[in-house]
């Protein structure tokens, strides 16, 4: 109950603090702008960041698992084709963070908002749409 309360002022205070009417584009800008500086955008441009250098990272793996003097060298070809269902199942996760961080919400009422804590308030948008 206590959490309730202190995340409903934060986002409250949030609210208030980067409540802007964006009717034009010089507002819009701004909106954008202040989306580089909240937690909510770090994650996700960090999370963006992974989604690029983590598939090459694990592919820069496979030559190790044929080196003979590595323990992966009798596993070597079950592991070489398992970075693939790996690099999957992490590109799934990386972009379901993306998805409940992404800095700028847009309303129905065309009204924009900054995001401040991932996931607060739940994206109201499907997933992977």
């Amino acid at each position: 109950m206590y959490m309730d309360m202190l995340l409903c002022h934060i986002g409250k205070y949030y609210s208030c603090l980067f409540k802007h009417n964006m009717d034009n584009q010089h507002t819009k800008r701004e909106g954008v702008l202040l989306s580089f500086f909240s937690p909510a955008a770090d994650l996700f441009y960090f999370v963006t960041f992974l989604t690029v250098i983590s598939p090459i990272a694990i592919l820069f793996f496979i030559p190790n698992f044929f080196r003979e003097d590595t323990p992966f060298f009798k596993r070597r070809y079950l592991l070489s084709i398992l970075t693939v269902p790996l690099i999957f199942l992490l590109m799934f996760i990386l972009l379901f963070i993306a998805w409940g961080s992404s800095p700028v919400i847009i309303y129905s009422d065309q009204k924009i908002r900054v995001r401040m804590i991932p996931f607060i308030p739940w994206p109201n948008h499907p997933f992977m749409d």
